[in-house]
């Protein structure tokens, strides 16, 4: 019974664009029902212990250098995320309780994104006339504050179960959120096992495939891509990048730019490598790397080829554009990989 309990809270938990402080209370009691079930050895709680105190430190700091800037709180979300998920023990059982809190989670953006189009309320869509070039669609965002974090759980709860009727709502979910790096990433795992064919394949198609990229925008909007790299560029103006503590460090300031050719201001930064840079510093940009690196090298001594693959794509490439790491469903995903590597799993399924 405290599996499914612990599986419906970190549902609730990665709600917040629809249930807002009330997923933060149930990430509290999750946190609370970990430490008395699951066993918290004393290398994890080392390392949680770093964690925290190199977050007291940058606070230290921003109330000490930076007092004049405004604190951004969503850094604490992601202190709560991560404590969260790295109190749940390493074991089947708590992949159990993360796979079926991700298939709620999916099931939960179904009814939400139905909710929406039978009343009208499209709070919970974004405009792909504006993201993708698509006009007059709507992409879904599920009980996520975007379409990726949605794509994301659809591809890794279509990866994790066997049934047929959740591979199939996984995989239209997946298609209806049109994220390219998602589908990418689904497409070369589903592939994998056809290699030698696919290789033939592209080699024979690559020169028409490239005629056409070229000729046309419709498979690849080009204004997504200039989209990124404005935002990449405003971001990091903002930086102070002569300041050895916040290189070092990181600040936890909040961010705020203008974009002179889209007429907008922006107060977040969408790549994963900027934003660990700029709140966290070389030193969390490093952990950050020497983490995804090192399953990968797991991973790979294990022969979980296709594992480490997914992971791979996900952890680095999926986050370089735009990131997750403010919403719970992420660290989940996270979890889910370390687990499945650190098991020694031949397959991604459980």
């Amino acid at each position: 019974m405290i599996s499914y309990i612990s599986s419906v809270l970190l549902a609730i938990g990665a709600s917040a664009a629809v249930l807002g402080k009330i997923s933060y209370v149930a990430l509290i009691m999750q946190l609370i029902i970990n430490l008395f079930i699951f066993k918290v050895g004393k290398k994890k709680l080392f390392i949680l212990t770093l964690i925290f105190f190199y977050f007291l430190i940058l606070h230290a700091f921003h109330f000490t250098f930076d007092s004049y800037k405004q604190l951004d709180i969503s850094i604490v979300n992601i202190v709560i995320q991560i404590f969260v998920v790295a109190t749940i023990g390493v074991n089947v059982r708590g992949v159990l309780i993360v796979r079926r809190s991700l298939l709620i989670q999916l099931l939960f953006s179904i009814l939400v994104s139905i909710y929406g189009v039978v009343f009208n309320d499209y709070s919970m869509f974004v405009n792909a006339s504006h993201t993708k070039g698509f006009a007059s669609f709507f992409i879904p965002t599920g009980i996520y504050s975007t379409p990726q974090a949605f794509a994301s759980v659809s591809l890794v709860v279509f990866l994790l179960y066997r049934a047929k009727i959740i591979k199939l709502i996984s995989f239209l979910t997946m298609v209806f959120s049109i994220n390219r790096t998602i589908m990418l990433i689904f497409l070369t795992n589903s592939f994998l096992k056809y290699y030698r064919l696919i290789i033939t394949l592209l080699v024979i198609a690559l020169p028409f495939l490239l005629g056409y990229l070229v000729e046309s925008n419709s498979v690849i909007n080009l204004r997504t891509i200039l989209s990124r790299l404005y935002l990449f560029e405003g971001a990091a103006s903002q930086m102070e990048l002569g300041n050895f503590r916040q290189i070092m460090f990181g600040t936890l300031s909040t961010i705020d730019f203008y974009l002179p050719m889209y007429g907008v201001t922006k107060n977040y930064i969408e790549s994963s490598i900027l934003f660990i840079f700029k709140y966290f510093g070389v030193l969390g940009l490093f952990a950050y790397i020497f983490y995804g690196l090192l399953l990968s090298a797991i991973s790979f001594k294990n022969k979980q080829v296709s594992l480490l693959i997914v992971f791979f794509l996900y952890f680095f490439v999926a986050q370089l554009m735009t990131h997750e790491f403010l919403v719970s469903s992420y660290y989940q995903i996270v979890y889910i990989f370390t687990a499945l590597i650190l098991l020694r799993r031949s397959s991604i399924n459980v």
